[in-house]
């Protein structure tokens, strides 16, 4: 794994801040993916992303999350942005059932809207690599602009996503199974908050169907 994301960095002439995906350890071991659009400017540039995976094939979370909590505002509570607390609780939520998760995105190129996308890096796609080395079996996908391009790429002939709604679709002649929600900005973080669109909610629905 690590040998064939250096290859990619190298032939698509990527930074070397370029973020890739964020996991615990091992991503090979992730069968559950959170798939975005863009990478966030969670990090400043001078971040390096080979800091925290290395040839052992284990990416460094803790060190890689004290490094976020020390560039993001520190407005926010405990160093997390929303989006960022409403992952990791999601991740502690599923390791409590034995699942890994992997945070990815679609594109390599960092930005805070579609719109800021890079043409430089607009073509340059890190799902397809992280699916064929990893073969993950749950794909949740967040957002319209995600959920929309994975469509009309990956299961042209699948029906418009609806979300909350779990799918199967056959990837590289492997069956898997996606789930598209909002982005998980718009999630509430309990069902207090919201009965039906919650993290928790989501929690539960991923380890039901794996």
């Amino acid at each position: 794994m690590y040998k064939e994301l250096l290859k990619f960095q190298k032939d698509n002439n990527l930074d070397s801040n370029t973020s890739y995906f964020d996991c615990k350890g091992n991503p090979t071991e992730c069968k559950v993916f959170l798939v975005g659009y863009t990478p966030s400017k969670e990090l400043n540039t001078t971040t390096n992303f080979w800091n925290y995976f290395k040839e052992d094939n284990l990416f460094r979370f803790d060190e890689w999350m004290a490094d976020y909590k020390k560039d993001v505002s520190p407005k926010y509570k405990n160093g997390l942005k929303p989006t960022r607390k409403r992952i990791e609780t999601l991740r502690s939520n599923l390791e409590k059932a034995k699942i890994n998760l992997l945070n990815c995105t679609i594109f390599v190129s960092p930005s805070l809207k579609k719109e800021d996308l890079k043409s430089k890096y607009k073509q340059v796609e890190i799902l397809d690599l992280l699916l064929n080395e990893i073969h993950p079996s749950f794909l949740i996908l967040q957002g319209t602009d995600t959920q929309q391009y994975f469509s009309a790429k990956y299961v042209k002939d699948s029906p418009k996503f609806k979300e909350w709604k779990v799918y199967e679709v056959t990837l590289n002649d492997t069956k898997i199974k996606i789930l598209p929600v909002p982005h998980l900005f718009d999630l509430a973080m309990s069902a207090q908050q919201n009965p039906t669109e919650n993290i928790e909610v989501l929690s539960k629905l991923i380890s039901s169907n794996l």
